[in-house]
Formats: C-alpha cells, structure tokens, sequence
C-alpha cells in the first residue's frame, strides 16, 4: 500500500506540471507530493509567479526551479477546516435534497457517514446551524481570496488509492485513523464554496488503479478549469484502464 500512495503522488505532481502555462501564478504546497512536482515543474522551463507557502517548500523550490525565472511571492495561506464545514453546514445541504419519507424511515439504506450527518443535524439548535453558516461564509471568502493570487489549486482528487465504489470507504490512511470523510478531503473546498473543478486521469499505480487529478478554478471560471483539462489530455493522453 505503501507504494501505492508514493506511486499515486508521483503520477499527481507529474500531471499537475503539464497543465501549467507561461505567465501563471502557482501555490508550492507544504506536502512530500511536493518533491515530486518541482522537478518535473523544472523541466518544463516556463516563466511563473511562484507562491511558497512555508521556509521549506521555499527553500526546496529555489533550488529546483530557479531556472525557469519565476517570479517569487511569500504567501500564507490558512483555511477553515473544510471538513468541519462539510460535517456542519454540508449536513444541511444534504437535509434538503431529502424527499417526503426518505428520513429516518430509510435510514437503512444510507451510508453510515450520511445516517450520522442527518442524525446531527437533527439534533442542532438555531445557533448552531446559524454558526455552520458562518464556518461555510468564512471558507467561502478565505477560498475567494486564494483564488485572487492563485489561478488555480491542484490536489489530488482522493487522499487515498481508489477503493470500491460500494464502499467502505477507508478509515485508515498511511497508518492513521481517520475519520471517512477525510478520504475524500479535497473536493468537499470545490463542493461547499461553489468553485468548478474536474478531476481528470493523472495515471495508475503500480497495481493499476486510476490516480485522479483535481483542478480547481475560482468561481464562474469554468472555462478555464475545461481548458486545463484538455490541455493535460493532450500532453497526457488519459491511459487506457484495464478491463476487470
């Protein structure tokens, strides 16, 4: 499993580099994927605005990239848990695509996550889904203003290799317990501040699994998210996915 996350994050950080052009700015994360994507963000030789986001990522990616002539911006960039968000005010969300019997009377037949989001929010006082609003506005703006120095955020799409769409869905990642919903921790920012994204094919594992790239935009920018899509599919043709 061990290489399988280390496959998974090599094959995202390569993909991630292909879809960047002249003249954009790019967020240097903190993580070991990382190691991976400046590199191959070296041999591309383009001209970017680099934003670092730590001493560490700086230092690394200066001595990496320092070819390409980027432009560098030190940028702190600190976000409202969006997983608490997604428990809170997501559990709302989820509450009012509920039809006419569907709640508690089938209960059954959701997912233990969801059985347990509804549950809570049954149990909320008018303060708190007042202050769930107020985590979900925060985000909101804290994601808005990234997006203002940043074109685009990258991430991988799961935080874990893919798992059966039946479930269950993983509650340990590298080791840890977790709670489920952090196998899927990148997508609930795209989700709950309405920004596009698209996760596209970033290659396999080593036993052959799909590893997804997520590029996500700011808001009504969804060309752009399109574009970049295309432009990895054709640097990268999506590999063809065995037949099981």
């Amino acid at each position: 499993m061990a290489t399988d996350f280390e496959d998974e994050k090599k094959l995202a950080a390569e993909a991630a580099a292909e879809l960047l052009e002249d003249g954009m700015t790019v967020g240097l994360g903190t993580g070991s994927t990382v190691a991976y994507f400046l590199p191959a963000l070296a041999r591309r030789n383009l001209s970017l605005r680099c934003v670092a986001t730590s001493p560490r990522t700086e230092e690394a990616a200066r001595a990496l990239v320092g070819a390409v002539g980027a432009r560098w911006t030190r940028l702190e960039v600190q976000l409202t848990d969006p997983v608490r968000v997604w428990m809170g005010a997501g559990s709302l969300d989820l509450y009012q695509q509920l039809e006419r019997g569907m709640w508690p009377d089938r209960a059954g037949d959701l997912h233990a996550v969801n059985r347990y989001n509804l549950t809570h929010s049954d149990l909320m006082t008018p303060a708190q889904v007042a202050r769930a609003w107020m985590r979900r506005r925060r985000l909101e703006a804290e994601v808005a203003a990234l997006h203002d120095e940043v074109d685009v955020v990258l991430t991988p799409t799961t935080a874990v290799p893919p798992f059966a769409a039946e479930g269950p869905i993983p509650e340990v990642i590298a080791g840890q317990s977790v709670f489920p919903a952090m196998a899927v921790p990148f997508t609930m920012v795209a989700n709950l501040c309405w920004n596009p994204a698209v996760s596209v094919p970033a290659g396999l594992t080593a036993a052959g699994l799909p590893v997804g790239l997520q590029i996500q935009g700011p808001r009504h920018a969804d060309e752009v998210v399109l574009r970049l899509a295309r432009v990895l599919e054709q640097a990268r043709p999506w590999p063809p996915l065995p037949v099981v």
